[in-house]
Order: C-alpha cells, then sequence, then structure tokens
C-alpha cells in the first residue's frame, strides 16, 4: 500500500538514513525528501538515491537556488521540494526531469508556480493557513486543485494543494530504534 505522504528526514545523518528509509519504504511511505539544512544531505540523498531509487521517490527539501537542484539530480534526487516558489528553481528542476514541489501560501504564488510549470504545491507554513485557507485556494485553483495534471488541452495544472505541520519535534520523544516508519521523522508531510 502506497502512502499519499512525503517523509521529511530533516537532521538525519548520513549514517543512519538508510534504515530509516527502508522502514518507511516497509510503511508505504515512498517518498522521500531530505532537507537540504541536515547534516550532509547530498550524501543521504545519494545514498537513499542507490539504496530505493527505484522503488521510492527520493529528493531533497529546503531547495531554494537552481544550482541546489543542479546538485540534488548529480546525487541521484529525483523531487525538489521548496519552502517558497522560485520560477527559476520550478524551471531548473523541470529541465533536469525531476519532480518539482514549491512551497505556497498565496493565490498569488500558487497561479505563479502552476504557470512555471510545477505539478504539486506545497501550503507553507499549512499551519498558519489553516483548513479554511486550504479550502479557499482549492476554490480558485484552475483544477480545484485535487485532479489530473494535464487538462485536455495539454495545459498543465496542479494535481495538489498541501501543507504540513510539525511532528515528532522534540527529540526526547523520538524512538530510540529505526522501528517503524514514523522513527526519527522530525516533519512528516502530508501530500
Amino acid at each position: 500500500m502506497k502512502r499519499k505522504i512525503v517523509a521529511i528526514l530533516r537532521g538525519v545523518k548520513p549514517a543512519e538514513v538508510t534504515e530509516i528509509a527502508a522502514a518507511l519504504i516497509e510503511a508505504g511511505v515512498s517518498t522521500i525528501e531530505v532537507p537540504l539544512n541536515s547534516p550532509q544531505p547530498f550524501e543521504s540523498i545519494a545514498l537513499l538515491a542507490r539504496a530505493f531509487g527505484e522503488e521510492a521517490l527520493i529528493g531533497a527539501g529546503t531547495v531554494i537556488t537552481p544550482e541546489e537542484a543542479d546538485q540534488v539530480a548529480a546525487a541521484g534526487g529525483r523531487l525538489v521540494v521548496s519552502p517558497n516558489c522560485d520560477a527559476a528553481v520550478i524551471a531548473r528542476t523541470l529541465e533536469l526531469g525531476m519532480r518539482s514541489m514549491p512551497g505556497v501560501y498565496t493565490a498569488t504564488e500558487c497561479f505563479t508556480a502552476i504557470k512555471a510549470g510545477a505539478g504539486v504545491l506545497k501550503l507553507f507554513p499549512a499551519n498558519l493557513a489553516g483548513p479554511e485557507g486550504l479550502k479557499a485556494l482549492k476554490a480558485v485553483s484552475p483544477s480545484g486543485a485535487h485532479r489530473r495534471t494535464t487538462s485536455r488541452n495539454g495545459s498543465r495544472r496542479a494535481r495538489a494543494v498541501s501543507g504540513s505541520e510539525p511532528r515528532f519535534t522534540n527529540p526526547a520523544r523520538r524512538p530510540k530504534r529505526c522501528s517503524s516508519a514514523r522513527a526519527r521523522s522530525s516533519q512528516p508531510m502530508m501530500r
């Protein structure tokens, strides 16, 4: 069973990333993001891409420049998640054959991301927008923000608008061993 979740492995070190990802994949989470503000993120992405690249979508988060998108691709990543909506990052990500998931908060940012070619939008910070903010963005999205990525005439549309809430932020509450898909995942995200 595949789950529509993006696991964010924030703060995870390369020595522990493979074990954590294995548990996530076993639990049906097949989209995994390593934020670039984690220790040695490109090393972790490369390890994950080599170990799980055929069965999971591996990539980076907190990508804010086209050059960082280049580095994600060089490490074997296929997903770029950004906290903001930057058309240059989206364009470079798509040129490299990767999926772009930019962060948006306003309708203007949603339409900018869609026009730039983003297929999935990340509402960020979702906890500030709340359910009503998400509902309002879905209402004005060209596809209702929950349908196919391409229309009959071939124009790109966002497949989803969703967001995140911090979870497992207290390191003392994290499991000691990687025995479940939740282990050491500091901020899983629903997409």
